[in-house]
């Protein structure tokens, strides 16, 4: 039998007691929804969230059950990058709404950072687009 490393054994007890936590917070924010007092914008949002830690588990989950060199690990891979692409596309909708609602959001804090990040996105894709001549 294998022994578990302590500071392995440390990070999964951490991990399921914030997972716990997690669990406990969700279910009292269900008996909260019950009262449908809340803005639905945000609980678009939350649900977008949601799905995404969701998958992200799921993801987790598949990985460890599976060989690292597996072709399924690479079709796990491909698939958490396309929910990752199907946020981040869902997330830019959302910040443009923001920005047509009032154009005094240019000056939130972080977006310079955001948009060299964006310049930085847009040129690593901009080789699978570039029309071929």
């Amino acid at each position: 039998m294998e022994m578990e490393d302590p500071e392995n054994h440390d990070r999964n007890k951490e991990l399921a007691d914030r997972l716990q936590r997690a669990a406990q917070e969700l279910i009292e924010i269900e008996s909260l929804l019950q009262s449908r007092h809340f803005d639905v914008r945000i609980l678009c949002e939350f649900r977008e969230v949601v799905d995404h830690v969701r998958l992200s588990a799921w993801a987790a989950q598949r990985s460890a059950e599976l060989p690292e060199k597996s072709p399924d690990c690479e079709a796990l891979f491909a698939v958490l990058t396309a929910e990752r692409v199907s946020r981040a596309t869902q997330l830019l909708k959302e910040l443009n709404l923001d920005l047509d609602a009032t154009m005094k959001r240019l000056g939130t804090e972080g977006m310079e950072k955001f948009y060299r990040s964006m310049e930085f996105l847009h040129a690593r894709l901009n080789p699978l687009f570039r029309k071929q001549e």
